[in-house]
């Protein structure tokens, strides 16, 4: 089970349950530093009740290189926290993108 959380990353405001983030496996997110620095609920939260550790959330930079794992079995339920709009996850994602196209050997360089 995967589920992406985007909604709002406001002090206080929570769209997501203790008991949800409790059953995950794995949490991704974009910035803890954004969710520490804006007391994101979602997060925030459940890390002050104990729930969860800031130590414990993936953020998708690390997760999309290779420096963090994400989900290591099927039945792992993950949660990503789509918490910044700092293009983050724009970015990480081109990232991956330019692999893969470059493993297929796919597109074209291009020299500035």
């Amino acid at each position: 089970v995967g589920l992406v959380q985007g909604g709002f990353a406001k002090a206080k405001r929570r769209e997501i349950d203790d008991t949800t983030v409790r059953r995950c496996d794995v949490i991704g997110i974009n910035s803890i530093q954004q969710a520490i620095q804006d007391e994101q609920g979602d997060v925030y939260d459940p890390v002050q009740k104990g729930i969860i550790r800031w130590e414990d959330l993936v953020e998708i930079g690390d997760l999309l290189a290779g420096k963090k794992p994400g989900r290591a079995r099927p039945e792992q339920i993950t949660l990503f926290k789509n918490n910044a709009g700092q293009g983050v996850a724009d970015v990480a994602l081109a990232g991956l993108a330019l692999k893969k196209a470059e493993e297929k050997g796919l597109g074209q360089v291009l020299e500035f």
